[in-house]
């Protein structure tokens, strides 16, 4: 908020942030140009990471759909109201 010049000014900030549970399903397609990588959390054969071409898919197996849940960080909405006056100075 900017001071008109000779003025003086109060502003007022309200901030809301919220976290809600939440759950969805997200449907998932790759192109036969994809590539698909896989990451394990132990080593698999002497690896963590694996990647697939998914060009090697038949098009029916190239889709799925994906399940998820847990908490979700909502946008913050943020709006301020202020005032200004004249500032005196004395003499």
């Amino acid at each position: 908020m900017a001071a008109p010049n000779g003025e003086s000014c109060d502003a007022t900030l309200s901030v809301r942030t919220c976290t809600i549970q939440g759950k969805g399903t997200l449907h998932l397609t790759v192109t036969d140009t994809s590539t698909i990588w896989f990451e394990y959390k132990d080593k698999v054969k002497g690896h963590y990471k694996y990647r697939y071409e998914a060009g090697n898919l038949k098009a029916s197996d190239r889709s799925g759909y994906i399940n998820f849940s847990g908490p979700i960080q909502v946008k913050t909405h943020a709006a301020y109201a202020g005032t200004c006056q004249n500032i005196t100075l004395a003499a």
